[in-house]
C-alpha cells in the first residue's frame, strides 16, 4: 500500500513538472511579451499583455479614438518604424521572478529554487519580476521591477500596476 501512494505521488509530481514545462503561463513570459510588442510597436500583442480590464479600456480608447480620426491607433502605430528608421532593438538581459505571494507556508521553501519557481507559477496570485532591458540606442541598461497577477490560467499586469524604473 505505502509502494502504491509512493508511485502516485511520484506520477503526479511528474504531471505537475510536464504541465510547467510545456503549458503552464509563466510571469516571466508576460513580461518579455511586453517589452518586445513595446519594441516592435505592436498594440494588439501590448494589450494582450494587461489584465482583462485594462484590455477592454484599451481597446475602448482605440475605438473611441479610431471614431474621430480617419486610422485606426494600430495602423498608427504601424507606420511609426518607418518614420523612426525602424523598429528599436531591445535586448532582454534577464528576466528573474523575485518572489511569489499568495502561496502560504510554501513561501518558506525559496531556498529550493526550483521546486519554489514551479510551485509559484503553478499556485501562486502574484508574482513580482524584476528585468534587465538593454537599448541598442546608447546601449544603456534599464532594470524594472514589475508586479503580474495571476488571472485564470494566466499571468498578466495589472493596468494599475507601475513600471518600477530602478
Amino acid at each position: 500500500m505505502r509502494k502504491r501512494i509512493i508511485s502516485w505521488l511520484g506520477i503526479l509530481c511528474l504531471l505537475f513538472m510536464i504541465y510547467y514545462v510545456f503549458f503552464a503561463s509563466k510571469p516571466e513570459q508576460v513580461i518579455e511579451q511586453y517589452f518586445e510588442a513595446v519594441a516592435e510597436m505592436d498594440y494588439e500583442k501590448l494589450i494582450d499583455c494587461f489584465d482583462p480590464t485594462t484590455q477592454k479600456a484599451m481597446e475602448g480608447v482605440n475605438g473611441l479614438l479610431s471614431s474621430f480620426l480617419p486610422f485606426d491607433i494600430t495602423d498608427a502605430l504601424a507606420v511609426l518604424p518607418l518614420i523612426q528608421d525602424g523598429k528599436e532593438e531591445v535586448n532582454i538581459a534577464s528576466i528573474d521572478v523575485i518572489s511569489y505571494s499568495g502561496l502560504g507556508e510554501l513561501e518558506d521553501i525559496k531556498e529550493y529554487t526550483m521546486l519554489y519557481k514551479m510551485i509559484g507559477t503553478l499556485f501562486a496570485s502574484e508574482a513580482e519580476v524584476e528585468c534587465v532591458i538593454i537599448s541598442d540606442y546608447g546601449q544603456k541598461e534599464q532594470r524594472y521591477r514589475i508586479t503580474v497577477k495571476r488571472y485564470g490560467m494566466k499571468w498578466l499586469i495589472p493596468g494599475d500596476e507601475d513600471l518600477t524604473y530602478l
